[in-house]
């Protein structure tokens, strides 16, 4: 996965990569009590702008999240989908 990420950035070049959230909107799927943590899925979808003169295209990804039941630590980023 990085050297995918790395030859994006290298492609790039020094242009600037930049996203505009026109639109955004949760909603949450389900919260799922394990033994030792909480396991949430919430899907964001709305709309966003890759370039500074595009038009505003949707965008649809569900986020998984997982938070220990011991510690005050917050929630964590377990995955991305990408939903099409």
């Amino acid at each position: 996965m990085f050297a995918e990420v790395k030859l994006d950035v290298n492609a790039r070049g020094s242009a600037p990569n930049r996203t505009d959230v026109v639109q955004l909107n949760a909603d949450l799927l389900g919260v799922e009590d394990r033994p030792t943590e909480y396991l949430a899925s919430v899907r964001f979808h709305g709309l966003i702008r890759e370039s500074e003169r595009a038009a505003a295209e949707p965008f649809v990804e569900i986020w998984n999240l997982s938070k220990q039941k011991a510690g005050n630590e917050g929630w964590l980023l377990a995955g991305i989908q990408q939903v099409s």
